[in-house]
Formats: structure tokens, sequence, C-alpha cells
């Protein structure tokens, strides 16, 4: 099996403006009125709770409360929503990916408790900044003046 990615010239590419990572899984893959029924009811407040004074969020979805941070995606990084455009019957098929959107930020919710530097993906974009660090070529002046002469 292998997966494809389709990906067109970024500035092909439409841009949206809101994108939430809600903690569960929502049976259905259409438009909804999100801006309507669930935006309308975020409120935004400066928590003594959030470091650097940031913008605590707080929403609930079907009755569950959730705590959300506005996040935006590392330096040279482009956040991008993809769907997989055919999902595959058995285990052995290729799969085949699409790029819906690019985002320039996006909202992470937790269920009931807040956004913190504990969660997966807090951890998950603190290791791209350890994999550039890793990555990255160390000159060593010693060395670099050995190869000079």
């Amino acid at each position: 099996m292998s997966i494809h990615l389709n990906i067109p010239q970024l500035s092909e590419i439409n841009e949206t403006k809101s994108c939430h990572s809600m903690p569960c899984k929502i049976k259905y893959s259409g438009k909804a009125n999100v801006n309507q029924f669930f935006e309308s009811v975020i409120l935004k407040n400066k928590g003594p709770n959030s470091p650097n004074n940031e913008e605590e969020l707080t929403a609930s979805f079907r009755g569950r409360p959730l705590n959300g941070k506005i996040i935006e995606p590392p330096n040279d990084y482009q956040g991008l929503i993809i769907k997989e455009n055919k999902k595959p019957l058995t285990e052995d098929e290729d799969r085949e990916f699409g790029i819906l959107a690019k985002v320039h930020n996006f909202t992470y919710w937790n269920l009931d408790k807040p956004v913190t530097d504990e969660d997966k993906l807090a951890k998950a974009l603190l290791f791209t900044q350890i994999a550039r660090g890793l990555h990255q070529r160390v000159f060593d002046e010693e060395t670099e003046a050995k190869n000079g002469q």
C-alpha cells in the first residue's frame, strides 16, 4: 500500500478563515454553518491560568464543555486541511489524499480541561523545532579553519 498526496501550487489552494480541531469524531462530512452555531458561542477571556496572559477560549459542543486555544503552525510550516478522496476497501489498496484548504492558524479544543504544553499536539509542534535544531548544519571554527587551508 502506498499513500499519495495531490499537492497543487500553494497559491492555487483556497484559504479558509477558520479551522477547529475537535476532541471527537463527527460522522458527517458536508457543509455546516459553523459560524452561526459554534463560533458565535465561543467565549474569549484572558485567564489567570494561561501563560503570558494568553487568550483562553471556552465553548460547548453537544452539551460538553470545551477549552481551546488558537494555534499557529511553526515558522516555515503551512497549515493544510487534507481529506482522503476515496476510502480503501482493503489494507493493500493505495490511499489518495487531496488538499481542501490552507490555514494560517486553527483553534485546538480539549474536552473539559485547559489546553497545556503537555497536550500531544503541543508536543508534536515542539518536535518540529527540535528536529530543525538536530538537522541544522553546525559550523565548527577549528574544523572550518583546517578545511580552508
